[in-house]
């Protein structure tokens, strides 16, 4: 059962929509444009953030460095320091006790403070350890008086400051102060929301993880900068380990997930899709709702319309009360079919005249070419009929002789006349009339007439079949058969200029109106016959195809031109001579293969001949009655 509204098929399905679509793609734009602004104000947020907590912990750090740097300065320059490196005998009473109570001040879990002599020996140390500085690289600069901060070159992240211990202007010893970055680990978890790390100038990780990627990362200068790498958000910031320290500085990565300024926005964004789709669907509601009133009398007009088409019944109009444009459409339509009633009943009556018109043109047609072809076909009818007669006069002839020789063989054998006279006398009767040469040629000339009486009884045969005009019902026909048949017409056209080549396939047979074929291949063998000027030939071809035979007539003619190809099947448009042709022979061929639901195609080249094929499928449902 047909649904009376199809959901998107109608008017109202495709409102609906429209207004569906319109609204989806404001809500997208909009859900777009307020995410993306929600994103760039919180990663804004974020990176401020990031650069405001990157700046607290460098700075925190900066910080408790210098605080270490310059408490163990103020203990390399300590008196109890500086006396216990010269004198030896001292260093138990009170170097050791003096170090062991000391402690860097800031964060961490404490340094490791050693006393070198001027040799690079440990003679001193708050915390026992089996560290040795006598190989380490930096250890001549400081005993040259310059202070020294690095990294210590074994495994373990350690940080080391190392300051002279100076006496009247000259090096005595050594103050080494080794600290792991606790420290820094301490200031960086305040910060619970960010990941930490710290890397040495040289990539060296020292607190925290990064990607390897990052490792060669430098900073430019003293600014901080913001990069996305592994999903996360980055700020790295520059360390600087010491105001006036010689170390180098290090790197400072801050970094959080992105989905965290990105989860928000996904929350948002599913809220106003969901407020989005409440919206679209009371949206819909109010469309279909709206959609109903209006589309109730178009449901009306199409159901007339299907009745109209289905019955074909052009009295039957719509009845539509409203006054607004719907309304008008109602009326306009109602106007409408009062003219095409109108206009059907004078088309009607058009069309029966056109039939009849049709039937008589194609009679006209018909009688036209028995008339082109009567002078041919008697010609073709008296010349049988001459040698006929003319035998048969020979034979009356041969009888008369023949009966002259039997009286006078009569009168012999009844004569008394010796046997050898009679038979002498029969014999020379008979030389005399020639009575073996009458015997010996009436057989010819009785099979010549024979002959002749059969070509005249084929003509009329065939004459008689292309004269009737009117075939209640198909049949079915040899479309050779056909051809034969037309020839036997038209042979007296073609005989004297043309030579006929038949090459016939074989099971051409189809059901059609044979008569109104042979007047197709009537018209087509005549216009092959008198596009040839002189001497030509003529190439009847016949095959089949699976669902369809073909039938090709083909000339060594003058051919057509290419600007007329396209008009030869019109009604009246001809190229002969006044009189020689009417300009409706190829437009009835056209027709009736139309009729017999086939088709009729032309190739032609101008001195060189031209072929027309007719194609006939071998299912046809009857479209018409012989009488058109």
């Amino acid at each position: 059962m047909k649904c009376p509204c199809p959901p998107l098929g109608g008017l109202r399905g495709k409102l609906l929509l429209f207004f569906l679509l319109v609204d989806l793609a404001t809500i997208s734009v909009l859900v777009v444009t307020v995410s993306r602004d929600a994103r760039d104000a919180l990663e804004k947020q974020s990176m401020e953030r990031l650069e405001h907590t990157a700046y607290t912990i460098a700075r925190d750090i900066e910080e408790d460095l210098s605080e270490k740097w310059e408490a163990a300065e103020n203990i390399a320059a300590h008196t109890l320091v500086i006396n216990g490196v010269i004198d030896s005998l001292g260093r138990d009473a009170y170097l050791r006790p003096f170090l062991s109570n000391l402690k860097l001040p800031g964060k961490g879990k404490g340094a490791q403070l050693s006393v070198l002599d001027f040799r690079g020996r440990k003679v001193a140390q708050n915390q026992p350890s089996s560290a040795s500085y006598l190989e380490a690289p930096w250890l001549r600069e400081v005993l040259a008086g310059k202070p020294y901060m690095g990294l210590e070159s074994g495994g373990e992240n350690r940080v080391l400051l190392a300051f002279p211990i100076l006496y009247h202007q000259l090096v005595e010893g050594v103050l080494v102060a080794d600290f792991d970055f606790s420290f820094a680990e301490e200031i960086a978890a305040g910060e619970r929301n960010f990941g930490a790390a710290l890397l040495s100038g040289e990539g060296r990780p020292l607190l925290g993880f990064v990607p390897p990627s990052l490792e060669a990362r430098k900073t430019k200068g003293l600014k901080i900068e913001f990069f996305t790498e592994a999903e996360r958000m980055y700020a790295q910031h520059p360390v600087h380990p010491a105001n006036d320290s010689p170390g180098e500085h290090w790197e400072l990565f801050l970094s959080t997930p992105v989905s965290a300024f990105q989860a928000p926005v996904v929350s948002l964004r599913r809220r106003m899709i969901s407020l989005g789709s409440l919206s679209a669907g009371v949206i819909a509601l109010l469309i279909l709702w709206r959609t109903e009133l209006m589309v109730r009398p178009l449901r009306s007009l199409e159901r007339t319309m299907e009745a109209i088409i289905a019955g074909g019944d052009l009295s039957r109009r719509v009845v539509m009360c409203r006054k607004d444009e719907i309304g008008s459409i109602g009326r306009s339509f109602n106007q409408m079919m009062d003219r095409l009633e109108e206009k059907s009943c004078a088309l009607e009556q058009a069309y029966e005249e056109l039939q009849r018109t049709q039937a008589q043109m194609l009679q006209s047609e018909k009688m036209a070419s028995i008339g082109q072809l009567a002078a041919g076909v008697a010609h073709e009818i008296n010349n049988p009929m001459g040698f006929i007669a003319c035998n048969l006069n020979s034979m009356k002839k041969y009888l008369a002789r023949i009966s002259a020789f039997l009286e006078a063989q009569d009168a012999l054998l009844a004569s008394s006349d010796p046997p050898e006279t009679q038979r002498a006398s029969l014999a020379e009767h008979r030389r005399r009339e020639k009575i073996d040469y009458l015997l010996s040629d009436a057989p010819s000339l009785i099979e010549e007439s024979l002959e002749g009486a059969e070509r005249v009884s084929t003509i009329v045969q065939s004459l008689k079949s292309f004269c009737r005009l009117d075939e209640a019902h198909w049949q079915e026909a040899d479309l050779n058969h056909c051809l034969e048949t037309t020839l036997n017409i038209v042979w007296n056209e073609l005989k004297y200029k043309t030579t006929v080549h038949k090459d016939y396939g074989e099971g051409v047979v189809i059901a059609c109106f044979p008569n109104q074929l042979n007047q197709v291949f009537t018209n087509l063998l005549i216009n092959a016959s008198q596009a040839i000027e002189e001497k030509g030939e003529i190439r009847l071809r016949t095959w089949k195809e699976a669902e369809a035979v073909h039938v090709a007539v083909s000339d060594t003619g003058k051919g057509i031109p290419a600007e007329n190809l396209s008009r030869i099947f019109e009604p009246f448009y001809t190229t002969k001579v006044v009189g020689e042709g009417t300009g409706l022979g190829l437009s009835i061929a056209y027709n009736i293969v139309q009729k017999h639901q086939g088709r009729i195609s032309v190739e032609s080249e101008v001195n060189r001949g031209t072929t027309f094929t007719v194609s006939l499928p071998f299912a046809q449902a009857p479209q018409a009655t012989g009488s058109t």
